[in-house]
Parts: C-alpha cells; structure tokens; sequence
C-alpha cells in the first residue's frame, strides 16, 4: 500500500490534498462515500464525504484538504471507503485520483 513517510529534519506543518473517483457503475440511495487521512495507520480525518440521495449508475468523487503536524519518520496514507456491498473500481483517467502533499512550516 503507498504512504508517505516524513524524511528527516523534515517535521513541520503539512498541507495534504487528496481525491478519488470511482468508475461509474450502479450506486444505491444512502450509500456514504468518503475519503480518510490516516496518520501512523491511525485515522485522523476525513477529508471530505457524499451521500448519495438517490438511486444512480455514474461516477462518484469525493475530494478534500486538511492541515496537519507531522513529525520526522511520521507517515500518512489515504483511504477512500463507500458502503455498498461490493467492490469498486477506481478510474483511470489521469488526474482523477490523486494526492497532494506540501510543507508549509515548522
């Protein structure tokens, strides 16, 4: 699985951005579709989360931004989650899915 750990001498502020978008397939009417920051295998936030209000069959994203402190040899990861029984694919059109990750001070 890919994270990112913090190099040395590097602890500080972080500014994380991330978003997924899954494939359209069939959605049901409630589903909760969400996208989690984990830091340390430990979750810290959700970044951002849809319900769906109705029955549908498209893709569905969700995105989101969060401030964090982050110390050296810390490590992050990203999780998107939905509540529908089974598996889901992500796109594969590029820039759909992504994660972006800068330091913004000490």
């Amino acid at each position: 699985a890919w994270k990112f750990t913090v190099p040395a001498g590097q602890g500080g502020k972080y500014r994380v951005s991330a978003a997924v978008v899954f494939a359209s397939q069939a959605w049901n009417a409630g589903n909760l579709i969400s996208l989690y920051l984990y830091i340390n295998g430990n979750p810290t936030s959700r970044l951002g989360s849809k319900q769906l209000d109705a029955n549908i069959t498209a893709r569905q994203g969700v995105s989101g931004t969060d401030t964090i402190a982050l110390a050296a040899g810390d490590y992050i990861d990203i999780r998107g989650e939905h509540g529908e029984s089974a598996a889901r694919t992500l796109t594969t059109t590029g820039g759909d899915n992504h994660v972006s990750i800068e330091r913004i001070g000490n």
